[in-house]
């Protein structure tokens, strides 16, 4: 059957990016109680309404993105990064309403390098801990299913976020009467059938019982057909006067979101009645999400991956974040608590620094915490482990944190950036944190055994345990006491007193040896170039590593021209010994009347009667013994080192 042809202009309808756009989703409710507050008309909004579109920097130049009109040049190529969206298509006035898109879309991508996945909120303000030490993803199975038959939502409903009817507690008395008045009053003859169908069932769970306590035959099931209008009458009037019993009858009928009020009316329950009480819903205090709880912010299931160092290798705790203190504590009256922001987002502060309070005050982070400062640009800026996000009833992302696990995971994070001069600190750190004590004690005994050694340390890459005599590179005197305990700004400060060997990780090694494979025919013998290529080709995360790739390239180019190298391909290998056979000379190495002044080779005897026997007598020469060349002896890398 032929493919239905379509009219020129109803073909470029479909194409268009102007029909494609779908239509805005409805813009956050406000805050109804905040009247009298004040709220700001250009303040970025919770989640965004509109599409984000962009275009390619070519069509940018000219104003095109693949809408009606072209864009006006004067405010879209001002922009850093090409991002607007539409309010209006066209109005009045014959005008693309339009603005940048810049918030929202560089704040997705902000939070998506977090490498952080969404959990289910709790239910109650006590399981915050709970939280964070075992977060629950909100794609389980048992959580995240919306096409469900009316069993299997009731067994699940304490842990499902999506429902067909509202959420009471979060309506207005306006919106209220108007859902009854629609979609309650027309459905009482259908309730009331729903309720018989309960009736009948608990009438025959009760006789069940009932015949087995006494031995007797298990009596017939009671249907909702065989029961009077005194009985059902009577079970409503039971009904009105247990008030957890009516109100689950009535959600699970209507489809209610939950709410957390099973607890107020435990006192209304009726006597030898038997209730299940579940956990809470964890959306029954502030409501459902709006949308899927992951909001389309981070597809990750779990937190519980390992995270790989370029230099030191597997690390136990994810890399900490930099926070910014948006706004510090009033320690003279205490009105409202510090404020910090993380990737776009507000955080919530650790439970344990809210609790404390003036405790903290005298510690480094609880000052940073407690003042305003106007000298640093962007003010104070502290590190923190992200530990968990969630997405709350309206629409706001939750992100909760706690302070990191380990000093050292602070200061790797700062040598990677390469902040307050932070420059292997982490590594000579831990190469020298035994050695310190021992000598301020003047004794050398063997270093205190690690449960779980620091990573990036001397003992965890196995080298063994430390030399204290030889850890400033100069011998110390017949004491051991002689050498002064190293701190972070002596080692900083003193770059030439500290001599360590080349470490060469497998990382830049098998780096080193894939940039080889791969772009050989750009390398070079020079360090600079080679560096420059590494830049094009790779992504290296900090200037350092890409060096020691660089440098490692070199090195290895150089040992390629020499002979074999193992780890390099052997086809590689022999296609630059073919290239190097190939060469062919402007000037061949035995025109002797062009490469000596004499007009004769200088060669040995033995080359003398080669040419002799090949039948090259004719070539005059000159013989000259050979001398056998003395190879220097290689200086010692330590050269202060005593032989083994």
């Amino acid at each position: 059957m032929a493919a239905r042809s379509v009219s020129p202009g109803a073909a470029l309808l479909r194409s268009s990016r102007m029909f494609s756009m779908p239509n805005p989703i409805p813009a956050p409710p406000g805050d109804y109680s905040s009247a009298t507050k004040h709220q700001s008309a250009t303040a970025t909004a919770p989640y965004p309404t509109h599409l984000t579109i962009t275009t390619p920097s070519t069509s940018r130049a000219n104003g095109d993105w693949g809408l009606k009109r072209p864009l006006p040049l004067k405010t879209t190529t001002k922009q850093t990064f090409p991002l607007v969206r539409i309010r209006q298509m066209d109005s009045t006035e014959h005008v693309t309403d339009f603005q940048s898109a810049s918030d929202h879309t560089m704040t997705l991508k902000k939070f998506q390098e977090l490498n952080l996945p969404i959990s289910v909120p709790v239910a109650r303000e006590s399981d915050r801990g709970s939280l964070a030490a075992h977060p629950k993803s909100v794609f389980e199975e048992h959580g995240d299913v919306t096409a469900l038959d009316p069993e299997q939502a009731q067994s699940i409903e304490n842990k499902r976020w999506k429902f067909k009817g509202p959420w009471l507690a979060g309506m207005t008395d306006g919106d209220f009467n108007k859902w009854l008045e629609k979609n309650v009053r027309t459905r009482r003859t259908e309730f009331r059938a729903y309720l018989k169908e309960i009736y009948a069932k608990e009438l025959t769970e009760e006789q069940s019982s009932q015949a087995i306590r006494d031995n007797l035959p298990v009596p017939p099931k009671v249907t909702p057909d065989s029961l009077t209008e005194t009985q059902f009458v009577d079970y409503l009037r039971d009904l009105r006067q247990d008030r957890l019993v009516l109100f689950r009858h009535v959600g699970r009928f209507l489809d209610l979101a939950p709410l957390n009020t099973e607890s107020k009316f435990i006192p209304t329950m009726k006597v030898n009645r038997a209730q299940e009480f579940d956990r809470v819903n964890p959306y029954g205090a502030n409501g459902p999400p709006i949308t899927h709880p992951s909001a389309g912010l981070s597809y990750l299931r779990t937190p519980n991956f390992m995270d790989n160092h370029a230099i030191y290798g597997p690390q136990r705790y994810h890399p900490v974040v930099k926070t910014r203190v948006l706004k510090p504590r009033n320690v003279g009256t205490g009105v409202h608590e510090p404020v910090l922001g993380v990737a776009g987002f507000i955080a919530d502060r650790p439970t344990d620094q809210r609790t404390l309070g003036h405790a903290l005050q005298r510690t480094p982070r609880g000052n940073a915490l407690s003042r305003l400062d106007l000298e640093q640009r962007g003010g104070v800026k502290l590190y923190y482990r992200l530990d968990s996000a969630t997405i709350d009833s309206s629409g706001r992302v939750r992100i909760s944190m706690s302070d990191p696990g380990h000093p050292t995971a602070e200061l790797i994070v700062k040598e990677m950036l390469g902040e307050d001069n932070m420059k292997m600190v982490a590594y000579l750190d831990s190469m020298q944190d035994d050695s310190a004590t021992r000598e301020s004690h003047g004794r050398t005994p063997y270093p205190p055994h690690r449960g779980t050694h620091i990573y990036g340390s001397r003992i965890s890459y196995g080298l063994g345990r430390l030399r204290p005599t030889y850890l400033s590179g100069v011998r110390s005197s017949s004491s051991p006491s002689a050498l002064p305990p190293l701190s972070h700004a002596t080692i900083l400060s003193t770059k030439h007193t500290v001599k360590m060997g080349r470490v060469r990780t497998k990382t830049v090694k098998k780096s080193a040896k894939g940039i080889i494979e791969r772009f050989y025919p750009r390398l070079t013998l020079d360090f600079d170039t080679n560096k420059r290529v590494c830049d094009e080709i790779a992504i290296i995360s900090s200037r350092r590593l890409r060096n020691k790739i660089a440098g490692y390239v070199t090195h290895l180019m150089k040992r390629i021209q020499r002979g074999p190298v193992r780890g390099i391909s052997f086809k590689l290998q022999e296609e630059e010994r073919e290239r190097k056979d190939q060469y062919v000379p402007e000037v061949s190495a035995l025109d002797f009347a062009q490469n000596t002044e004499s007009g004769q080779l200088d060669i040995d005897g033995e080359t003398k009667d080669l040419l002799k026997h090949l039948g090259f007598d004719a070539i005059p020469v000159n013989v000259v013994p050979v001398v056998q060349q003395q190879t220097a002896e290689r200086p010692r890398r330590f050269g202060d080192r005593p032989p083994r």
